[in-house]
């Protein structure tokens, strides 16, 4: 038989603050969904960065709750460092949820200075140097450190609490590869000039899905609740 151990209060607060931090970073990482009712220029085609581009309606909406999304990721890792106390292993995920909330933080401070699907100047600025150029811009920087950091987060953290959460683990392992898919994707559509803001979009929404994901499973049988044989 099989119970679940009583949570300290301090332990709650943890828990409730992780779990409220990644909800938090979910809806913020999602707000380009607003789009439509912001009047943003930027079309599905294009990239969701755009919207932050100076001279899009409300751009500063869209850079702050990039900026917050990422204080709220960072927020969540530290939570779930601390009740990680006892997997030491798992806390690896945290430091890649660490890497993600930097690179949103960064992505919201750094935003693109044009629109690079709809201005054909900006396009050749954009590309004027080349793949390497464009690695060594710190917009694309951060936004392949928030990749990185929410696929790797998601695959490794569902590889090690498979076995203690049978069904969180599976889960967090599929959302992290569904979103490393949609990276590929991207690079795909990109490569050819097709429609690269689907991808980007999908991507997104899979990312808040594994953020709220967390929200879910901290609370009600994360790292802090034990079972007991």
């Amino acid at each position: 038989m099989t119970g679940i151990r009583q949570l300290a209060p301090p332990t709650v607060l943890v828990t409730r603050l992780g779990a409220g931090a990644a909800v938090l970073a979910a809806l913020c990482y999602t707000s380009f969904l607003l789009s439509p009712l912001t009047g943003a220029g930027s079309t599905r085609r294009g990239f969701i960065s755009e919207l932050e581009a100076p001279g899009q309606p409300w751009s500063w909406l869209y850079r702050l709750s990039d900026v917050v999304a990422g204080l709220a990721m960072l927020a969540t890792a530290a939570s779930m460092w601390s009740l990680l106390a006892r997997l030491p292993h798992m806390r690896w995920a945290c430091a890649l949820l660490t890497m993600a909330g930097l690179g949103s933080v960064v992505d919201g401070a750094s935003s693109m200075r044009c629109e690079v699907t709809a201005t054909a100047s900006c396009a050749v600025a954009h590309t004027a140097g080349g793949l390497v150029g464009e690695l060594s811009a710190v917009h694309t920087d951060s936004g392949l450190a928030g990749l990185i950091g929410i696929a790797g987060g998601a695959v490794l953290l569902g590889v090690l609490a498979r076995p203690c959460w049978p069904v969180f683990g599976p889960l967090s392992l599929g959302l992290g590869l569904c979103v490393a898919a949609t990276a590929l994707l991207d690079l795909a559509l990109l490569l050819t000039g097709a429609d690269i803001g689907s991808a980007e979009r999908l991507r997104t929404l899979l990312s808040s899905g594994w953020l709220l994901l967390i929200g879910g499973w901290l609370p009600v049988g994360g790292p802090a609740r034990p079972t007991e044989g």
